[in-house]
């Protein structure tokens, strides 16, 4: 069966090829791979409210409802399982990189509009809304986020972290009973056997950096596990009208090897239904569970800069350039963690 993949994870792909690209120190590369990431949320949002197609059956949603977990113990407050604020991030802040501030604040503001609570993309849109002379825009997000208080630091940089956290967890195998409905219209019984996240939200840790006796603290971004979870609940429709036309049409076998094969054949039929009736719980399970951001303004020149996270200390030498942004990606998987340092 042929792997459908979904909006969220085409988005990531786009962004890992887009930070390939930047280690490679080509920027160029990595701005089509955004701007690919883009495209995939932007048709995704095109697809989002349009109904099922008609199908040769039909299932009850209530008894669906009852039957399956509803998962919102990992969906948490997302409304939708594709917009992706961290592919929009990366994408404005390589739009910056290239010296591109218009495209840079369309994005800021897309991230902003799904991630409202985040202080550095709020700080962010209402840096360059002030710098592009956005008046009737600026005027709205002060309102909301307060006054832009600009640090003032003559000829300094940008250092910007983004941390990956945790893993995605693995779907898990749920069974249901649901009535289907038949070209007779008689409703009959069949067992369902569904793919699902279960459990809660894991709590990750925030990264805390100490410079020149200064602590900053990172803030969410966005939650994968989340979105594969809201995305997941909103394929389910599509999911059990699939399994349904396959349950049909293997009950349809099983009549006919029954009258053609008898008891023997029946209970081949039987085997073969039960053997073939899994749950698809395939994703890409190397994904992190979230991702955090982190940005300051520095004086240019080398910076020594304190990283904690899960009870380690980690001291990173970075060089702020004078107009440019320092890249700092970290990852944390159990007891691994890593990093990489580039210059945009």
């Amino acid at each position: 069966i042929a792997y459908q993949v979904p909006p969220y994870e085409q988005t990531m792909l786009h962004s890992y090829q887009a930070l390939n690209y930047l280690f490679l120190g080509q920027l160029e590369g990595a701005l089509v791979e955004v701007r690919k990431a883009n495209l995939v949320q932007e048709n995704a949002l095109k697809q989002y409210q349009q109904e099922i197609a008609n199908q040769a059956v039909q299932f009850d949603k209530k008894a669906l409802n009852q039957a399956y977990p509803s998962m919102s113990g990992t969906i948490g407050n997302i409304k939708n399982g594709f917009q992706n604020a961290y592919t929009f991030y990366l994408s404005g802040l390589l739009y910056e990189a290239a010296s591109q501030p218009n495209d840079a604040y369309i994005d800021y503001k897309r991230a902003l509009e799904i991630y409202p609570n985040n202080r550095y993309l709020q700080q962010d849109v209402l840096r360059l809304a002030t710098q592009l002379k956005m008046e009737d825009d600026l005027a709205i997000f002060s309102a909301k986020f307060g006054q832009y208080q600009p640090i003032n630091t003559p000829n300094g940089g940008e250092l910007v972290i983004i941390l990956e956290n945790g893993a995605i967890n693995p779907k898990q195998e749920v069974s249901a009973n649901l009535p289907i409905f038949t070209g007779s219209g008689n409703p009959r019984f069949f067992s369902f056997a569904l793919p699902v996240y279960q459990g809660s939200l894991a709590q990750n840790p925030t990264l805390n950096i100490n410079i020149a006796g200064t602590n900053y603290v990172s803030q969410q971004i966005v939650r994968l596990q989340s979105l594969a979870s809201k995305h997941l609940q909103q394929q389910m429709p599509s999911i059990v009208t699939r399994q349904a036309l396959r349950l049909v049409a293997k009950e349809k076998l099983r009549s006919a090897m029954s009258k053609e094969g008898g008891e023997i054949g029946n209970v081949v039929a039987l085997l073969y239904n039960l053997a073939s009736e899994q749950a698809d719980t395939r994703s890409w399970l190397t994904l992190p569970d979230e991702v955090q951001i982190l940005r300051l303004s520095l004086p240019a020149g080398k910076q020594l800069v304190e990283l904690k996270l899960t009870g380690k200390t980690e001291s990173v030498e970075v060089d702020i350039r004078a107009n440019r942004i320092s890249l700092l990606t970290l990852t944390t998987i159990g007891s691994y963690q890593g990093h990489k340092l580039t210059q945009l």
